[in-house]
């Protein structure tokens, strides 16, 4: 079993690739605030923060990643976010099987975003991180500031 720690004062979204649903699709976290989502193998999934929501219009949308919808909770149907949207990537093995993990700004990049491992083993079992803004190299379709 993994657990996701998320710390973000964002909206995120957890869009489920596998046949595995999780408990939370979506939800917020106020700044500084924390949040878990056990994950048992084998799952495949995608993490990404939803920036700048609101509920202005009368209905949940946000700026950047959002999954339409219309709601905190994303019931994607297998859509990701609207680009831009940081990735986070997880595939989890089954019976303490080799995981992988990856940060991806191939639908751009709307946050810095790191995973850090906890309790893992071996040379390849590190932090990563896309900390800096690539947007200053990105496609200007792809790209938004990142403060």
């Amino acid at each position: 079993m993994m657990k996701l720690y998320l710390l973000f004062g964002l909206t995120l979204a957890i869009l489920i690739s596998a046949t595995l649903q999780l408990s939370k699709t979506g939800f917020q976290l106020d700044p500084q605030a924390q949040d878990s989502i056990s994950v048992v193998g084998p799952w495949s999934g995608r993490v990404w923060a939803r920036t700048q929501c609101s509920t202005s219009t009368g209905r949940f949308s946000c700026a950047t990643a959002d999954c339409g919808s219309d709601q905190v909770a994303c019931k994607c149907n297998g859509k990701g976010g609207v680009p831009p949207a940081t990735l986070a990537e997880f595939t989890i093995a089954e019976n303490g099987g080799q995981d992988y993990y990856d940060i991806s700004v191939k639908d751009g990049c709307n946050l810095p975003v790191s995973i850090t491992p906890q309790g893992g083993a071996g040379q390849n079992c590190s932090s990563i991180s896309c900390g800096a803004n690539v947007n200053t190299v990105c496609p200007p379709e792809l790209a938004m500031g990142v403060s």
